[in-house]
């Protein structure tokens, strides 16, 4: 109203206009202030006076503590903040400015959580862990083969750049590639930034893998290297407190090579080591049968290269032989003892190749990787087993030992005329 009047708008007009009185209008212009409007004016001298003192950083719980516990006065926090507010007075608040950085295209999820493969370096997983030590923290990086969990390539430094993921990368190419390529393979990481960088993604690319990133923020896209730091975690990292960063660098090699690779059983693999795993399966898949017991051609496993041949499909007999006068099942035939299997060379790691001939019956059991390998055939023991090359998908069979005679591997000999029996 008083606006109203100073702009010359008639007081008649104005009161009609703000639904007040004449009278009213009057009576406030001569009513002296009331107590309350008094309290408030020295209220917020007082709140000025305190936020001034405290380089205006106090906010209004801090200004009100001061005025409660230093100047007597006793108020609430909102009859504070309500005169600070009219006043424009404001705290200080610890929110830290962050520089965001726009979000960058980046490559897409090829493995949508489904990391079950059928055969080596189709998949590998990475990712990077810490822990600390009294120099300083270490960090190491990873790469998975998702197939039989085998670490293929490691790397350890005291920073966490690009350098650092594309040297674990490099490590398994070098390991596990053919001419340094790995075709069709995935490598499959988090969004850090050592993963989406340029350095990583033009390395994996030269390499022929394919890059995929799983979701932000989400553990479960990349399960299986979160489930190796728990493990490397709980069984070495977190038992002791480490001194240096070469003494904790030293116990996760010595981990990784000496331990988890080599011994360590694991429940996703039918209770067998990485290595274990990938050459047992391998070894299943060069015995394994002909897709059906009739076509029963000559399997032939070379000496040279170690991988086995079998004949095409051939025609079945015209007048089968009855269920009934079928003579017992017998185990896959060896070298007979009157072969004398040539010595085992460098080039050479197995005896004579073994070649099946005679159409004799042949009893089939289901392995766990859904190959079917002769019931009777014993397994290779423990100590001829050798650890697989330094390629891409060529495991051979391992041989004996220069210490060994051919007669230790476990192939059974072929049976002699006289056990052969016809019902």
């Amino acid at each position: 109203m008083a606006e109203l009047a100073i702009e010359g708008e008639p007081v008649n007009q104005a009161c009609l206009t703000l639904g007040v009185s004449r009278s009213g209008f009057y009576d406030a212009r001569s009513r002296p202030p009331s107590a309350r409007s008094i309290r408030q004016a020295w209220l917020t001298d007082q709140i000025t006076a305190v936020h001034q003192a405290s380089r205006q950083t106090y906010g209004a719980p801090r200004v009100r503590a001061e005025l409660v516990h230093g100047r007597g006065v006793t108020v609430s926090r909102k009859t504070v903040a309500l005169p600070m507010r009219r006043a424009g007075l404001t705290g200080l608040s610890l929110r830290r400015k962050v520089k965001r950085v726009p979000a960058a295209v980046t490559v897409t999820d090829l493995v949508k959580r489904d990391v079950r493969r059928d055969g080596p370096n189709q998949l590998w997983v990475t990712d990077i862990t810490e822990h600390p030590t009294r120099e300083g923290k270490v960090y190491c990086c990873v790469v998975l083969d998702a197939y039989s969990r085998r670490v293929v390539g490691w790397a350890i430094d005291s920073r966490q750049r690009a350098d650092l993921a594309t040297a674990a990368l490099g490590m398994a190419i070098d390991s596990r590639g053919t001419a340094g390529q790995v075709p069709d393979g995935i490598i499959h990481a988090d969004h850090g930034t050592q993963f989406t960088s340029w350095t990583f993604t033009e390395s994996a690319r030269k390499a022929g893998l394919l890059p995929s990133l799983g979701t932000v923020g989400d553990p479960y896209d990349n399960a299986i290297a979160e489930a190796f730091w728990a493990r490397l975690h709980t069984e070495l990292l977190d038992r002791q407190r480490w001194r240096t960063r070469v003494e904790l660098a030293s116990a996760i090699f010595e981990y990784i090579e000496g331990f988890d690779n080599r011994r360590r059983r694991h429940s996703a693999l039918d209770w067998m080591s990485p290595i274990e795993f990938e050459t047992t399966t391998h070894m299943s898949s060069l015995i394994s049968s002909p897709p059906s017991p009739r076509n029963r051609g000559n399997i032939t496993l070379s000496a040279k290269t170690g991988q086995a041949h079998i004949p095409a499909k051939q025609a079945p007999d015209p007048d089968p032989e009855p269920a009934a006068t079928r003579g017992p099942r017998l185990p896959l035939p060896g070298p007979t003892t009157n072969e004398t299997p040539s010595s085992p060379t460098r080039n050479n790691p197995v005896p004579n190749p073994i070649r099946h001939t005679a159409p004799v019956p042949i009893s089939y059991q289901r392995h766990p990787r859904n190959t079917l390998i002769p019931a009777t055939q014993a397994p290779l023991p423990t100590h001829i087993q050798s650890p697989p090359p330094r390629a891409a998908h060529a495991f051979p069979l391992p041989g004996p030992t220069t210490n060994e005679t051919p007669s230790s591997l476990a192939f059974n000999k072929a049976p002699q005329p006289s056990q052969l029996s016809r019902t």
